[in-house]
């Protein structure tokens, strides 16, 4: 993922865009000739940050991987399991949530980050960065594992 997007971009992503995307994608697989991702349970992250979650350990809320790794911020720093959970966490909410409902502003704010440069959250998502984060706590108490 990381080399495509080098490659193929003019420009390059806050960590936790391009970790997330990485993340997100490192566990796709054929099946009859279509690339699938599979639900949480096949992202490992993403299904540990739920389980932590959910027994009230602390994770990178989706404000807090904005703030601390956006332009200029230091992926490296802390705890780096942490950081990696909470952007596959990140990423595979802003795909899955609601049936995919935010799947193509985050494929634009993907391109964006990557090319043009990304906008406010909310410009993407018609929905406050407060409230994005909010839904993602709210999504991983309450989904289910498929």
């Amino acid at each position: 993922t990381h080399q495509i997007l080098g490659e193929f971009s003019p420009g390059w992503a806050p960590s936790w865009i391009a970790e997330g995307t990485a993340t997100y994608l490192e566990n796709a697989q054929m099946k009859e000739g279509a690339m699938t991702l599979g639900g949480i349970k096949q992202n490992r992250r993403a299904y540990d940050y739920r389980r932590r979650l959910r027994k009230g350990e602390k994770e990178h809320s989706l404000e807090d991987m904005l703030k601390k790794f956006g332009r200029g911020g230091n992926w490296d720093s802390g705890n780096i399991s942490r950081n990696y959970r909470g952007a596959a966490a990140t990423w595979f909410f802003l795909m899955n949530f609601d049936n995919g409902r935010y799947r193509q502003d985050t494929v634009e704010l993907l391109r964006d980050a990557y090319s043009r440069g990304q906008r406010e959250i909310h410009d993407y998502y018609g929905i406050s960065l407060h409230g994005l984060t909010y839904l993602m706590k709210r999504f991983y108490m309450d989904c289910e594992v498929r």
